[in-house]
């Protein structure tokens, strides 16, 4: 059997949340970058962060 019964009281099995309005800067700026923000959104059970793009340059490409 696939599914199994696991009793532990107080806990709380949640879905991968979505956080669809973060601000992402480049990786000089003194402000949280890509690879901050990606892990802490990870630390806090956050699975899929859609970057506002507003910042110049954009950080969706690895080149400028």
């Amino acid at each position: 059997m696939l599914l199994k019964d696991y009793k532990r009281s107080g806990l709380k099995a949640l879905p991968g949340l979505i956080d669809v309005h973060v601000h992402l800067r480049t990786w000089d700026s003194p402000q949280e970058d890509f690879a901050t923000g990606t892990a802490a959104a990870a630390a806090g059970g956050f699975t899929t962060v859609l970057d506002m793009p507003n910042t110049i340059p954009q950080t969706d490409r690895l080149v400028g």
